[in-house]
């Protein structure tokens, strides 16, 4: 099949374009022509991949948007592909990857109705429109159950639309068998004391993900544990110094750091999913998340953590945080409910069902 994966922006760490990677990924190795358009490519790109270049008009990103969206819609109009498959909200979409909320929503919450008369809305909701719509036919990919429920209620999206996917992570994330050796030796290249725990956040967008909220445990921390605690932050972002605390930014070698960790911090404001989560309970980490994120519940399924409820308090995030690095029993329980489900469950075929589906359209 001739497929077209169009998205606004590639880069290597976001959770969206590693989403959408992987699943061209697995479509390309069953044989499919992999077409992709797209503003911007940052990193290699993969052998056999066929990428254009649409060089959007504008200043702003929503401008730049508006512009994407026209020029792939007349490129589609002039070339024929099998299926369309979009990660970002564009109108002529045979399929949609969710991976954020619904912005109309938003929108309403957080601004006023002086909002809704400036462009930036007006183009962002006639996008979502374009895909929600229940005159539109695009079919819906969900990570997050609870966003169902905000789309139909803004579009009166009908229900037969959504397709809710199970999680699921990279194979490159799976445990591996010298885990052990791994932790020792990272530890020890970077001076970490078999006494000292490190708690770890992985993440681009800092301000979304909850970093200051994590800054603030660390200076939060009383006398006796703050010359053992270490904050590990991976990820895209405008780094803040802080004693004891370290921005590693981008890194290809995550493994490593979930093998180092004691425990995962996820204290995000806004996250439709939250794969990192996955991630974690695969690597066998005890994980701390805000009740917010898409994919708490699988954290709470596995006994494998503790969940900060909303609204949200930071002297209970900070209370949890002692609690799990300073009771060894409750880390050593969280630790092995969280290997204990990574071996009773599938956490590795994201990828494969979205290319099923995929498939499956595109024989219709």
């Amino acid at each position: 099949m001739k497929l077209a994966f169009c998205l606004f922006k590639y880069y290597p760490y976001g959770g969206l374009e590693r989403d959408f990677l992987q699943i061209a990924k697995a479509c390309f190795a069953r044989g499919h022509d992999i077409h992709v358009f797209t503003m911007h490519w940052e990193g290699d790109i993969p052998e056999g991949f066929h990428v254009t270049f649409i060089k959007p008009s504008g200043w702003s990103n929503h401008g730049r948007a508006k512009s994407f969206a026209k020029k792939l819609s007349e490129i589609l109009l002039n070339i024929k592909f099998d299926v369309v498959i979009g990660f970002n909200r564009l109108p002529n979409l045979d399929i949609y990857f969710a991976g954020d909320p619904c912005y109309a929503k938003e929108a309403e919450q957080k601004h006023d109705f002086l909002y809704k008369l400036f462009p930036r809305y007006r183009t962002y909701q006639t996008l979502e429109d374009s895909v929600f719509s229940k005159n539109s036919n695009t079919q819906i990919l969900l990570l997050n159950p609870a966003h169902q429920k905000d789309f139909t209620d803004y579009y009166q999206t009908p229900k037969n639309r959504f397709t809710l996917l199970t999680p699921g992570v990279n194979e490159d994330r799976r445990r591996p068998l010298d885990q052990s050796q791994i932790r020792e030796n990272f530890r020890k290249e970077h001076g970490i004391h078999a006494d000292e725990k490190i708690i770890l956040m992985i993440g681009s967008d800092f301000k979304r993900k909850g970093v200051d909220r994590a800054l603030l445990v660390m200076s939060s921390l009383p006398a006796y544990l703050k010359s053992k605690i270490h904050l590990w932050i991976v990820g895209k972002g405008n780094a803040i110094s802080q004693d004891r605390v370290t921005f590693w930014g981008p890194r290809d070698d995550i493994i490593k750091f979930y093998a180092a960790a004691d425990c995962f911090l996820h204290p995000a404001y806004q996250e439709t999913a939250g794969m990192v989560l996955i991630e974690s309970l695969a690597a066998g980490l005890p994980i701390i998340v805000t009740q917010n994120c898409g994919y708490a519940p699988y954290i709470q399924k596995a006994s494998a953590g503790m969940i900060i409820p909303e609204p949200f308090k930071q002297e209970t995030l900070n209370q949890a945080v002692i609690k799990i690095l300073t009771d060894e029993t409750v880390l050593a329980d969280y630790r092995q409910n969280a290997l204990n489900f990574g071996k009773s469950h599938d956490l590795f075929h994201l990828a494969q069902q979205v290319a099923d589906i995929i498939e499956l359209k595109g024989k219709k």
